[in-house]
């Protein structure tokens, strides 16, 4: 016996790499990634976003916090306005609380209140004379990793226009 059976294999040199055409293909990649660039950097942009309205989204004139803690007050004003982030209105003025506004379920649902820790309630006016009464709590929440953490949530209880 000669050996061990197996596959025969013809060695040879292997063939020179055809750098031409990977410089052709390079070159032509680039030239066109350019011409690309070039027209988007010249062209207009068709649908242009107005800038958000700075009245809206500022902070209110006049924030008072009566007895609630500064940092909760902050939380819950600021969860106040992203409650009403779409009213075109700008807040001129809040008030902070640290009870909720509750009239019945409807305003205060049992279940919330049992999966929640209140932080207060917050009255906002309205440059149009709307005043919004908003609850805010605090509410667990898992992340990823399956461990909770505070979200805060804003719920608007009512909103009517102050008499003139």
């Amino acid at each position: 016996m000669s050996g061990p059976p197996g596959y025969e294999v013809e060695v040879r040199p292997l063939a020179r790499p055809r750098r031409p055409l990977i410089l052709a293909v390079v070159a032509a990649l680039a030239i066109l990634a350019a011409g690309a660039a070039s027209s988007l950097l010249r062209a207009e942009p068709q649908h242009a976003v107005p800038p958000a309205s700075p009245s809206a989204s500022a902070l209110p004139v006049a924030v008072d916090c009566g007895a609630m803690r500064a940092y909760d007050c902050r939380q819950a004003v600021e969860a106040a306005r992203q409650a009403i982030a779409d009213v075109p209105a700008a807040v001129e003025a809040a008030q902070a609380w640290p009870s909720l506004i509750c009239g019945d379920n409807f305003d205060c649902p049992p279940q919330l209140l049992a999966a929640s820790d209140p932080v207060g309630s917050v009255a906002l006016t309205m440059s149009d004379r709307g005043v919004v009464w908003v609850n805010v709590f605090r509410i667990g929440q898992p992340n990823r990793l399956n461990e909770t953490r505070q979200v805060i949530e804003a719920r608007v209880v009512r909103w009517f226009h102050a008499p003139a």
